[in-house]
């Protein structure tokens, strides 16, 4: 039995890796050869991941499958054949970012990058509202390289310095900082696949829609501090000795070298590979999902050459290309289900209908429009165990298809903003649980109890400054 899961992972990464070379292929070569080809390889992949992946792990992807093949039944206007065989094709380009967007982290492995950097604002830190918000900034800027992988990698630092302080207050302190740093990520960080998917959809301006994602986080990371401090007078407790205390034991263990080259070389990355993609955006008239991989690989390649360490690259590759692509089968395999449920639902016109309906009935209320409740339909499918990038990948072509009469990057922040409520206060989303792992407290607990009130708060602000923007108030 493990034999023939073996040759399925085998499968999957094969054809998978055929479909994201044949995608770019086609981008050059238009050809319905290409085209065929690549529907081939992504049904090829589809396939394998259910019989490679555990029974638990594809009851999602086969109901969204059963769900288009039900709507392709019922619906006398739409091809089963079609359904399947151009809905393989629907997610190319996000489907390719995914699997290319982890060769960042090749790059964060080859110093300790990280490690000097906290080293080196260890004397910073000196109260708790200094390190929460070290640690909000810290998961976002690791984010741009690890996506979720920043919540594990922030998490095992914190825990390095702050080992001894594991109250529930302490507890809470960590996971709340972490989890809310990486709920920022999906309003503006351009190396996050569901952010990059919606600013491309919707055809939002992408130094807009990343600007005001930026702001967002700056004004829910000064959110988080106020918080904070409430939470602190109310337990009449002080993180603030701990920390001191912490950081003098780390200080006393460490050398007086100064660690400054990495974490300046560490910046330097971080800024680099933004300016890299945006400006690459600029000059080149190019889908944001087509020029981030091939930024990512070039920024990556250019890295190791400067580094002089090609040969660890190509390892790093054999390593990925044998294990890691099939690390990320779930998720791949959700992106294949949704785009045939979207193909379903576009030609059956169902999604467009309903979401017109929803639309219209808002516009009826006095106060209330779309964009008020945009962002809690997005939050609900968290509740459903579908994460951020799934869930962009089931609305944001129906959102687009509508036509609202607002500006592309406000409809862009309204939808991140539920991919960051979702992350927030869904205790079924991959982050979450991914945190869960890693610092063993239930999900329910670090999600919805420990933020159900910044949740709130954020929603509001956000939603203040687009009903401003749109006139409403």
């Amino acid at each position: 039995m493990e034999r023939e899961r073996k040759r399925f992972q085998h499968g999957f990464a094969f054809f998978v890796i055929c479909y994201v070379l044949t995608h770019f292929i086609q981008l050059a070569f238009e050809t319905e050869f290409w085209e065929n080809l690549l529907s081939f390889f992504g049904l090829a992949a589809f396939f394998c991941s259910l019989l490679y992946l555990r029974i638990k792990e594809i009851i999602l992807p086969l109901f969204l499958m059963g769900f288009a093949f039900c709507i392709a039944v019922i619906d006398n206007h739409t091809l089963l054949t079609s359904v399947f065989w151009d809905g393989a094709t629907t997610m190319r380009a996000l489907i390719s970012t995914l699997l290319i967007i982890p060769i960042v982290g090749w790059v964060l492995k080859q110093e300790d990058y990280v490690k000097d950097t906290v080293i080196l604002f260890k004397n910073k830190l000196k109260n708790s509202q200094t390190l929460y918000f070290l640690l909000l900034w810290l998961t976002q800027v690791i984010g741009f390289f690890l996506n979720f992988g920043s919540i594990a990698v922030v998490y095992q630092i914190v825990e390095s310095f702050f080992k001894k302080q594991n109250s529930e207050s302490w507890q809470r302190f960590k996971s709340s900082a972490i989890l809310r740093g990486f709920s920022f990520t999906t309003m503006w960080v351009i190396s996050i696949p569901s952010f990059a998917y919606a600013v491309e959809v919707i055809g939002a301006p992408l130094s807009l829609a990343l600007s005001q994602g930026f702001f967002v986080a700056v004004v829910g990371s000064m959110l988080s501090l106020i918080l904070l401090r409430f939470y602190e007078v109310r337990r009449r407790i002080s993180f603030s000795e701990d920390i001191q205390k912490a950081i003098q034991e780390a200080l006393q263990k460490e050398t007086n070298e100064k660690h400054w080259r990495n974490p300046l070389e560490f910046f330097v990355l971080f800024v680099t590979l933004v300016l890299f993609t945006t400006i690459a955006k600029a000059l080149f008239d190019a889908s944001l999902l087509i020029v981030i991989p091939i930024a990512v690989f070039i920024w990556a390649v250019l890295f190791f050459a400067f580094k002089r360490r090609l040969p660890v690259f190509i390892h790093e590759g054999k390593k990925y290309v044998k294990d890691g692509v099939a690390a990320q089968a779930r998720e791949i395999s959700i992106l294949y289900a949704a785009s045939f449920l979207i193909s379903a639902l576009t030609s059956s016109g169902l999604s467009v209908t309903v979401m017109t309906r929803l639309y219209e009935w808002t516009e009826m209320i006095p106060g209330l429009n779309f964009l008020w409740i945009l962002p809690l339909i997005v939050l609900l499918f968290g509740f459903f165990g579908l994460g951020p990038l799934t869930v962009m990948v089931l609305i944001a072509g129906i959102v687009k298809s509508i036509h609202l009469p607002y500006p592309p990057e406000l409809i862009v922040l309204a939808m991140t903003l539920g991919s960051s409520l979702s992350v927030l206060i869904s205790p079924l989303v991959i982050p979450v649980l991914f945190l869960s792992s890693v610092n063993g407290i239930s999900p329910v607990q670090n999600s919805v109890k420990q933020n159900w009130l910044f949740a709130i708060g954020l929603y509001f602000i956000v939603q203040l400054y687009i009903q401003l923007r749109i006139g409403t108030f």
